[in-house]
């Protein structure tokens, strides 16, 4: 079973809609595994607010029992892997399944 998690992400000043964050959460090897998410409007990016929303989504679903938090990034997209190294990932390394899938993105272990 997997529960879909989505956050709005508004501006503080005039809650204008930014962007969102998600986490689709499932139960894998008998924990639950989260796989996390952050999309900015091009107009906002830049600015900090993924850093900003995604840090205490990680932290409630750490709160809510989740025992794995991944971030599936491109290697190349430093802005998202910044975010991710920001809210705890582990050094990115493509898994021997992503590598001969021909896969372009790493999945991203987040810290406890």
């Amino acid at each position: 079973m997997q529960r879909w998690l989505n956050w709005l992400v508004r501006g503080r000043e005039d809650a204008q809609a930014l962007g969102t964050v998600q986490a689709t959460v499932s139960e894998k090897e008998g924990g639950l595994t989260a796989e996390v998410a952050w999309v900015i409007g091009t107009a906002h990016q830049g600015q900090g607010y993924a850093r900003e929303a995604a840090a205490p989504m990680v932290r409630w679903l750490r709160q809510q029992g989740v025992d794995t938090v991944v971030a599936h990034v491109h290697p190349q997209h430093e802005v998202s892997m910044a975010i991710a190294r920001a809210v705890g990932s582990r050094r990115p390394r493509p898994s021997s399944k992503e590598k001969s899938a021909g896969r372009r993105d790493h999945a991203i272990a987040l810290r406890q």
